[in-house]
């Protein structure tokens, strides 16, 4: 839901946080899709210069639970931003061992994602 607060100087809207999980990420391009929890949205878009917090330097894997608000680009359609990380994949979920990238000091790094219960 979203909330318009109006005063006599300042109208703000006020859009909720959602979870979903990454669909897909496509590092080398910047980009892919999370599924929403709140299956009344359709997969939505996320660019890697939406990330927020840790998550800012840092790319999606699949399974990632992420948090996010929905937004839209210039051409009006939906656009997951204020990105963060929540949770790692599931235990069995994606390919294998995730690799997750991490820029440090400007250079990338690949670290191994271990997911244990």
């Amino acid at each position: 839901t979203t909330t318009t607060t109006t005063s006599p100087t300042i109208t703000a809207t006020i859009k909720p946080l959602l979870r979903g999980q990454v669909a897909w990420f496509k590092p080398d391009k910047g980009y892919g899709f999370i599924t929403p929890d709140q299956r009344s949205y359709p997969d939505i878009f996320v660019h890697h210069s939406d990330f927020i917090g840790e998550t800012e330097d840092q790319v999606l894997v699949e399974g990632d639970v992420v948090q996010f608000k929905i937004d839209e680009n210039e051409e009006g359609k939906p656009r997951a931003t204020f990105v963060r990380i929540i949770a790692e994949p599931p235990q069995g979920q994606g390919q294998g061992q995730p690799k997750r990238k991490v820029i440090v000091n400007g250079s990338q790094q690949s670290i191994s994602v271990v997911v244990t219960n």
